[in-house]
């Protein structure tokens, strides 16, 4: 509900949009599966093909441990934010591109960003949570983020280039984060379309915005988090 009917207030556009008569209506699966289950909160578009939702979260981590009410919706809040990509343009093809290279950086950093920015507006400070919501990203070091075992292309670069927060001043090995400024709804609209990739991501943010940051310390980030 926050996230398709209030958008606007964090400058992003509403995650699916049924603007046509025949373009069906986006189905969510919420699925029990405890006892270290491996199956993984997704969103799968050739789910539509057999008539299934696209888009699953299950209600225990893939090790079995119980979700309390911020992490499901926040897992949901990622999700749906992959369902917006790809009504920009985003594609299954690039997603596949970036999953046989790497890993899809572009997609699940982007979808973190939301995750983050929604999360903590909707579970504040004065709440029994530990806040801010996804910050222990901007904990990891570049070499735990780089673990292919543990990481999967998850990236906090969109909650960096928002904040004026710098990671390195508070642990060691983590990236010295100097950009900021930045708003979630510009980062949505520099993301690039169908084939587009990591790199276009920040050229489009330089191109489209102009930010004292957007030099050195804007390439460093985005090279320091995808180089392996």
């Amino acid at each position: 509900m926050e996230y398709f009917y209030n958008h606007n207030a964090y400058g992003i556009r509403k995650p699916y949009n049924k603007s046509w008569f025949l373009k069906r209506r986006l189905h969510i699966g919420a699925k029990w599966k405890p006892n270290g289950h491996w199956f993984n909160d997704h969103y799968f578009t050739f789910n539509r093909i057999i008539w299934a939702a696209p888009v699953v979260v299950y209600s225990h981590g893939t090790k079995g441990s119980n979700r309390n009410s911020r992490q499901i919706f926040a897992t949901t809040v990622h999700e749906l934010a992959h369902v917006s990509h790809w009504e920009i343009g985003y594609s299954t093809g690039q997603w596949v591109i970036d999953k046989l290279t790497a890993e899809p950086y572009l997609p699940e950093s982007w979808a973190t960003g939301v995750e983050h920015t929604i999360t903590n507006r909707v579970y504040p400070n004065s709440t029994a949570y530990s806040f801010p919501y996804n910050n222990n990203l901007q904990d990891l070091t570049l070499a735990k983020l780089h673990d292919q075992k543990d990481n999967k292309g998850y990236t906090p670069i969109a909650i960096d280039m928002i904040d004026n927060f710098n990671q390195s001043s508070r642990f060691t090995g983590t990236p010295n984060d100097r950009v900021s400024g930045y708003t979630l709804g510009q980062l949505e609209d520099a993301l690039p379309g169908s084939f587009g990739s990591w790199w276009r991501w920040r050229t489009r943010l330089r191109e489209m915005y102009d930010n004292p940051t957007d030099g050195e310390p804007l390439d460093y980030l985005f090279r320091e988090y995808r180089e392996r």
